[in-house]
């Protein structure tokens, strides 16, 4: 019995994040509704590693969920989605300065090959979006971690995964992921040379321009 939750547990965790991929894709946008069964013959299982799948994403605030309601993804108004960012900045921030402090050298040393190989991937792939916008998001999360401070890292996730969609739709825009890189690798020089302040200071600056672009997107879309 044990064997066969803990085997249904680890095909909801691979569920939950196939359905991130489909969100980071754009194939699912905020408000869409989940169906159980579709789901289900998507990937190829029982409903009930699916509702596991939900409810993980439900927890981490990337779906809704309501009694006798579909699931669906997550949604909210352009004043939340930049509460959550401002709230996002700050915390990374902070994290990128603790980081600075307390990352090992192998820790850094894979936060650099994190971003080398982002900066590869858009020389050499620049139109599979999908794929550098996930290591865009590998080099926020590896320098969170770098932190070494579990309560931090726990908002962190729960933050970014509110506002998966709004980053990943940014990021598609033509040019910004270059400027991404180019800010990834000003934050990385801040942390090879120990300089706490100046990664608080680019990453803080970092989600402002995020910001500015999920705005810009948002009234643009409305129009």
């Amino acid at each position: 019995m044990n064997e066969q939750a803990n085997s249904r547990s680890t095909q909801a965790v691979k569920i939950a994040d196939e359905v991130k991929q489909v969100i980071l894709s754009g194939e699912f946008r905020p408000g869409d509704g989940l169906n159980e069964q579709a789901l289900a013959d998507r990937y190829g299982v029982s409903r009930t590693p699916i509702r596991e799948a939900l409810r993980m994403l439900a927890a981490e605030g990337v779906v809704e969920q309501e009694p006798r309601k579909r699931a669906r993804v997550a949604s909210m108004p352009l004043g939340r989605v930049l509460e959550n960012l401002e709230a996002l900045a700050e915390i990374e921030a902070t994290c990128a300065r603790l980081s600075v402090r307390r990352m090992t050298p192998i820790e850094r040393a894979g936060l650099a090959e994190i971003h080398h190989e982002f900066c590869r991937a858009l020389d050499e792939n620049p139109d599979d979006t999908l794929t550098i916008s996930n290591m865009n998001l590998q080099f926020h999360e590896h320098l969170v971690k770098g932190c070494h401070n579990g309560a931090l890292i726990e908002v962190a996730g729960q933050l970014a995964a509110r506002v998966l969609f709004y980053r990943a739709q940014q990021a598609a825009q033509a040019g910004r992921l270059q400027n991404s890189a180019k800010e990834h690798e000003a934050i990385l020089r801040a942390v090879q040379t120990d300089d706490e302040e100046l990664a608080y200071r680019l990453m803080r600056g970092h989600f402002e321009i995020v910001g500015g672009n999920i705005s810009s997107l948002v009234v643009s879309a409305s129009e």
